[in-house]
């Protein structure tokens, strides 16, 4: 009899940006052009307004939200336990996305998979970061997790990019690769990129992370629920 196959892990693929870039309008055109795999998504999100029912084509059994609080904040063991129940149906998804808030810092939410619970069911694809290409700079200076957020992607995602002149442009991705030479830039309007190759990166070392510059994150961050 031939041993039985172990499953492969699930791929996750993590999903920031700065507020207002374009992260859910990325998220649905994702879930809307890639129809033949069962997405769970994890949202991040703050307030009363969940997220759900504006993700096209899926059930509330595949959506998870983590509200009141920033993901790389008070609720990361909210997330460690979503994935921990995630293990229990491993027959139910193809691919994970976690969208985070337009505040949250990657690094404390790639390191998760440093953790023997979640590594052994889940492999982190990559991480894309959505980009404001008309207010890249406005929201650099405002926040400082926007230039985690950069630093930290696979795939920078340069959404907006027709409202911007040939030479703003240009000054833009100059910025980009001064601060992460190694990610990929996609332009993009309405956030319409390859879907199937931002799933499919190939994977990162979850390791990694601690060879990228950290900003220590002293939780004095302000929280919008317009980021979408």
């Amino acid at each position: 009899m031939t041993a039985p196959q172990h499953p492969s892990k699930t791929p996750v693929t993590l999903v920031t940006g700065f507020l207002g870039a374009g992260k859910t309008t990325l998220l649905n055109h994702v879930l809307a052009t890639v129809p033949n795999r069962r997405f769970a998504v994890i949202e991040n999100e703050f307030g009363n307004d969940g997220l759900d029912g504006s993700l096209v084509g899926l059930s509330r059994e595949a959506v998870f939200e983590l509200n009141d609080g920033c993901v790389c904040c008070t609720v990361r063991q909210d997330l460690i336990d979503v994935f921990e129940g995630l293990l229990e149906r491993p027959d139910d998804f193809d691919h994970i996305i976690i969208e985070t808030t337009g505040l949250a810092e990657p690094g404390p939410v790639l390191r998760i998979f440093d953790l023997p619970s979640i590594r052994g069911g889940f492999r982190l694809d990559g991480v894309v970061t959505v980009v404001d290409a008309a207010h890249f700079e406005e929201s650099l200076h405002e926040v400082e997790a926007c230039e985690e957020q950069v630093t930290y992607a696979d795939a920078l995602i340069l959404n907006k990019v027709d409202l911007l002149t040939d030479e703003q442009r240009k000054t833009v991705e100059r910025r980009l690769a001064k601060l992460n030479p190694l990610a990929s830039v996609v332009h993009a309007q309405q956030a319409r990129v390859d879907a199937e190759a931002l799933l499919t990166m190939g994977g990162r070392s979850a390791s990694a992370v601690d060879a990228v510059p950290h900003h220590d994150h002293d939780h004095d961050h302000h929280h919008h629920d317009d980021e979408h």
